[in-house]
């Protein structure tokens, strides 16, 4: 089901002057229509957003969540599942706080990276 999100501001990251009172439409992770568009037909839920800024994920190209994992042998006192939980919930947080891709330069594990692929951490892509 595509979803609008009708009246907020749209910063669409090009260096554009925000455009107000605009409307995106997307479905699944695609933006479909960005218009001044109000009214749809019954296949599209429609959020009114009026006041709000609407902006493109951020790319963060250097994040250290995993750093852990380049030191293990001084990392002993803590339990290496205790430790992922905290990662997946640091890249949750980031997710939140707008970041849609990410690299990691700490040594993220594999691992990390399959599970955001499959679904399994919520999290942005890395």
């Amino acid at each position: 089901m595509a979803i609008a999100l009708t009246g907020g501001t749209v910063i669409d990251g090009t260096g554009a002057q925000p455009k107000p009172s605009t409307t995106i439409v997307f479905e699944g992770s695609k933006i479909i229509e960005i218009s001044e568009k109000t009214t749809f037909g019954k296949d599209v839920k429609v959020y009114d957003v009026s006041g709000k800024t609407i902006m493109p994920g951020i790319i963060d190209t250097h994040v250290h969540f995993s750093y852990w994992f380049q030191w293990l042998i001084s990392e002993q006192k803590n339990p290496i599942s205790y430790m992922m939980c905290e990662t997946a919930l640091q890249m949750k947080r980031a997710l939140e706080s707008g970041v849609t891709t990410a690299r990691d330069l700490g040594g993220m594990e594999i691992g990390f990276v399959d599970a955001q692929a499959n679904g399994i951490i919520p999290t942005y892509r890395i």
